[in-house]
């Protein structure tokens, strides 16, 4: 692996031109393997169900949700986006997981110094 793969999400909460379901939207992303950064706006910052699903995705795939009221607040938060990506670490190990080659493989990565936070993909398609 060279390098990372994020994408950024800027959501206004208005669902106009679906492709996907949202379990869909959330396997695909899982199997390409990105780091989505989900920005809720407007609608997408003050309704409860847009922001649990733009949640999850970011967290299902090691990424973060923000939600914000104003296009003003988003330089602060590209700002935190850009010192994420840069304060990643790339972790490998070797599976002994007997699942198919088509089974979604939950990971969880767990560290014991106080004050530290991890965010990890929820897992990965082999």
């Amino acid at each position: 692996m060279t390098s990372q793969r994020a994408l950024l999400l800027l959501s206004d909460g208005e669902d106009e031109t679906r492709l996907f379901d949202f379990e869909r939207t959330v396997e695909v992303a899982r199997r390409s393997g990105v780091t989505v950064f989900a920005i809720g706006l407007g609608k997408a910052a003050r309704e409860r169900e847009a922001r649990r699903t733009l949640r999850f995705l970011a967290e299902e795939t090691g990424g973060r949700a923000f939600f914000i009221q104003s296009v003003d607040e988003l330089d602060e938060i590209y700002a935190a986006i850009d010192q994420d990506l840069r304060s990643r670490y790339l972790m490998v190990y070797q599976s002994t997981s007997s699942k198919s080659e088509e089974e979604f493989r939950s990971v969880r990565v767990r560290v014991q110094r106080r004050g530290a936070r991890v965010r990890a993909m929820s897992g990965y398609y082999p």
